[in-house]
């Protein structure tokens, strides 16, 4: 790869913004950690589904990490809301969950999950899982 596209491709990862949704502290900043190592540095922080849906309601971002299992609003409750909000419905969205068994993960594809990572994770695994949903969410742009 050339210079000139490792500098574009690290320009572009620190304009991505990034929304991380848990209600343990730990995890978010254990999350912003790895995203910051890896590049990213518009990271933002909600504690619980309520707040994340009232942020997403005044601001933009071009990804949403979120916990699955939250009190007040659920993972999948702000999914729903991204869902039908038309101007941020294809954001892409990942969970984050511990449910790892078959039946709860088809439960997350029919209730329209596209992407998750099965806690615990690795650093490794979670930057693989980002650049790879990131990429697709950007030839999708490309062909619109």
């Amino acid at each position: 790869m050339d210079d000139e596209k490792q500098l574009r491709q690290k320009a572009l990862k620190a304009e991505t913004r990034i929304l991380i949704v848990d209600d343990y502290e730990f995890m978010r900043q254990t999350i912003a950690g790895i995203l910051r190592q890896t590049g990213y540095q518009k990271i933002f922080e909600a504690p619980d589904g309520n707040t994340a849906i009232t942020f997403l309601d005044k601001n933009a971002v071009d990804l949403i990490l979120c916990d699955w299992e939250m009190p007040g609003k659920t993972g999948l409750e702000v999914l729903k809301h991204v869902l039908a909000n038309g101007q941020i419905k294809h954001t892409p969205f990942i969970m984050i969950t511990a449910r790892s068994a078959l039946s709860e993960l088809e439960r997350a594809i029919d209730n329209g999950i596209k992407h998750f990572i099965v806690k615990p994770f690795s650093p490794d695994i979670l930057r693989k899982k980002i650049a790879a949903v990131l990429a697709k969410s950007q030839d999708r742009e490309v062909s619109l």
